[in-house]
């Protein structure tokens, strides 16, 4: 069973991931405003029979951004279909519960904003994780919950995410990336437009003379800039265009390899039922046989 761990920095991924694993050695965690977490790292171990593996991951900014990146790097549908909520506050939490009395369920349904906007996606499938309980009893109980909450999901979807729901997923991806690439380059630009625009401010207060040759010298910086941006938004034009040009090769050939299989599925089964029909009617001839001769004796009075 795969698992990847996503959520904003600070939330608690590195520890969930070794509660899951029952181990406090699995991923390096600790209380920081900023990333524990600086690269992607895959740790796995066996629980019940069965071989889980984690996937822990830097932090993505705050709980809504978290879910806009989510569904724009894998799809729409991806927290509706795939997503579940761990919320790692539990040993806080149990405290709330022993002054309040409150439930977990309750509490879920009094949250707000995006913490309950998140749940929402996610098709309120929710766990509750105390990271920080050493009783075994309690945490093999919230990795069997988290475990049978994602059983059931699978089950309903009758899939997992794969290589396919990302690949589907590419041209949101990419839409996101031209529009960072377009941050960029505005925010490489912009400091050398203000320094242009100050220098051209200088030029005038200076006298006629002085004038013309800073303002040629404006007018190169100008028109070197220009045809900077220009090979940048060329660049990054022919780079938007390779990538879309191979996302939809990669999805043609998916489609092809599916109407291939589907229609290998189909021809199967055609012979099965080809098969099956001449096996009945072999079962009907045998249970009653032919005869080459018949008595039709008849008496003529």
């Amino acid at each position: 069973l795969d698992i990847l761990l996503l959520g904003k920095t600070g939330a608690g991924k590195s520890a969930t991931g070794n509660s899951i694993l029952r181990t406090a050695q699995a991923f390096k965690s600790g209380c920081s405003t900023e990333s524990v977490t600086t690269e992607v790292s895959r740790k796995s171990s066996a629980f019940e029979g069965r071989n889980l593996v984690v996937v822990d991951t830097p932090g993505i900014g705050d709980t809504r951004q978290c879910v806009e990146f989510l569904k724009t790097a894998f799809g729409q549908d991806c927290l509706n279909r795939f997503g579940v909520v761990v919320c790692s506050c539990g040993d806080n939490f149990e405290v709330e519960r022993e002054q309040t009395g409150i439930s977990f369920d309750l509490w879920v349904g009094q949250q707000t904003g995006a913490f309950k906007q998140l749940v929402e996606e996610c098709g309120r499938r929710i766990v509750l994780f105390d990271n920080m309980t050493r009783e075994q009893a309690r945490i093999d109980a919230q990795v069997r919950t988290l475990v049978d909450i994602i059983d059931s999901m699978s089950r309903s979807q009758r899939t997992c995410y794969t290589d396919i729901n990302f690949r589907l997923a590419g041209a949101s991806r990419q839409r996101c990336i031209v529009a960072s690439e377009g941050t960029r380059i505005s925010n490489e630009i912009t400091p050398k437009v203000i320094e242009l625009s100050d220098g051209l401010r200088r030029a005038l207060a200076n006298n006629p003379v002085s004038q013309i040759e800073t303002l040629r010298a404006l007018l190169r910086q100008c028109e070197q800039l220009m045809d900077g941006q220009a090979r940048l938004e060329e660049e990054r034009r022919r780079e938007a265009e390779r990538r879309a040009g191979q996302q939809r090769r990669e999805e043609e050939e998916r489609r092809s390899r599916e109407r291939e299989a589907e229609l290998q599925r189909q021809l199967e089964k055609e012979r099965e039922e080809r098969q099956r029909q001449e096996e009945e009617l072999r079962r009907v001839q045998a249970a009653h046989p032919s005869h080459s001769s018949h008595s039709n004796d008849c008496s003529v009075l």
